[in-house]
């Protein structure tokens, strides 16, 4: 679930009081009170979400970078959700793995 706007309610009041941990635009909902996107689906965590009770909220935040590959090395050796184009698997050969191996800290998955 991606945050798509930040207004006036709980969620600007707490970016108010913790200004070293906002929550931002595109930061992502995975977990609503120990229930995930996964196990229970976007609606029950809406349901979650909307009611009268204190919610603990996991969020988290993609990083933007940029990678260069020269296709003429070989495949990149990744499989892709057709509608979303959201990487689905990192095959263990090809350039993103190649790149994974040399850069874990900005792996591609």
């Amino acid at each position: 679930l991606e945050i798509t706007a930040v207004r006036h309610g709980l969620v600007s009041a707490w970016n108010e009081t913790h200004p070293h941990c906002l929550v931002q635009r595109t930061d992502q909902i995975i977990e609503v009170n120990g229930k995930t996107l996964d196990m229970h689906g976007p609606a029950t965590m809406h349901e979650e979400l909307g009611r009268q009770q204190v919610l603990c909220i996991k969020l988290v935040r993609a990083i933007t970078f940029s990678v260069r590959l020269d296709g003429r090395g070989g495949k990149l050796g990744l499989c892709f959700d057709p509608e979303t184009l959201q990487i689905t698997a990192v095959d263990d050969a090809g350039l993103v793995h190649a790149w994974n191996q040399e850069r874990p800290g900005y792996a591609l998955r």
